[in-house]
């Protein structure tokens, strides 16, 4: 029973016993500050046998991941992962609606109870490549792929499957191709480009707004309606919304046509349809930004809206 503590930045939290599920191999470890939106949980199939869903990002048969609020529920739940929200606690259930878990049972503990969806899962992602360092170009497979890159002005290229593309430092670039795909430049002014089917657009460094840290980012190909913006309320922390899609509080998010109008306007996140930049309004009216500033700058001037975002924290 480990005590797991990712820290900033992305983590991944691996569970991995190269056998089927046996809760001696595997136990039940803490998880002490996991981000959703951010960080991720690695399921491989060849341990949870029951899970059924293809590998990749989420549970594409929807089923197999639940979330309750009380252990029993959990027993008989349908889901295969089942997560109770109350308490932290992540099972793995292999007998379905009967009592108990059959050969499964709990193997984590998210401890500060975070509110996670199916989309902080990935399973069994075919590769896994981190930058050596350096200014590196790193090219995934037709695969679900994760890539990671570090110092440098690194270029990542996901190509086909649902790929998770991380910057680091420098000035990146970072190209997903075709599936759905995540993308988190990390420091440095990045260039992002979705391409096809359905992407995320992450912007969470785990602390407060920070401009050297998150760096101002060029979106090419955001599609309204498709593509998401995610925001991490940790970073953005003036957002009193809740977390989901769009803005619970309507007037934290506006749309204005100068950078002058974005300054003094009383929302918190602010988009100028002329030149699609994205910026981040800690200081209501008052001229600047405060401690915000510009973040993001959406190349092909979309005309978003605020179901365009997905808050988290």
């Amino acid at each position: 029973d480990d005590t797991l503590t990712g820290g900033a930045s992305i983590d991944r939290f691996i569970f991995n016993t190269n056998d089927e599920f046996d809760s001696d191999d595997i136990g039940v470890d803490d998880i002490t500050d996991f981000v959703p939106g951010q960080d991720v949980i690695f399921l491989h199939k060849s341990t949870f046998t029951a899970i059924t869903s293809n590998s990749g990002e989420g549970f594409n048969i929807n089923s197999e991941f639940a979330i309750v609020t009380s252990d029993a529920d959990a027993e008989t739940s349908a889901g295969v992962i089942v997560y109770n929200s109350s308490n932290g606690k992540l099972f793995y259930n292999a007998n379905g609606t009967a009592a108990a878990f059959g050969s499964g049972g709990e193997f984590a503990n998210l401890t500060n109870t975070p509110s996670i969806s199916e989309d902080d899962f990935l399973l069994e992602g075919d590769d896994t490549i981190n930058d050596p360092g350096g200014n590196n170009q790193i090219i995934g497979s037709r695969g679900n792929d994760s890539l990671f890159g570090q110092d440098g002005d690194d270029t990542l290229q996901g190509r086909q499957g649902n790929d998770f593309l991380f910057g680091g430092n420098g000035n990146d670039s970072l190209v997903g191709g075709q599936g759905r795909d995540r993308f988190n430049g990390g420091a440095g002014d990045d260039t992002l480009t979705g391409g096809a089917s359905i992407d995320r657009f992450i912007f969470n460094t785990t602390d407060e707004f920070n401009s050297d840290d998150i760096g101002v980012d060029d979106i090419i190909d955001f599609v309204p309606g498709q593509d998401l913006i995610l925001l991490g309320k940790s970073t953005f922390s003036e957002i009193t919304s809740d977390s989901g899609e769009g803005f619970s509080v309507n007037s934290e998010f506006a749309i204005v046509t100068s950078d002058g109008d974005a300054e003094t306007s009383p929302a918190v996140i602010v988009y100028n349809s002329n030149n699609g930049k994205l910026f981040y309004n800690t200081n209501g009216t008052a001229a600047e930004f405060g401690s915000g500033g510009e973040f993001a700058n959406l190349t092909n001037i979309a005309s978003i809206s605020e179901d365009d975002f997905l808050l988290r924290g």
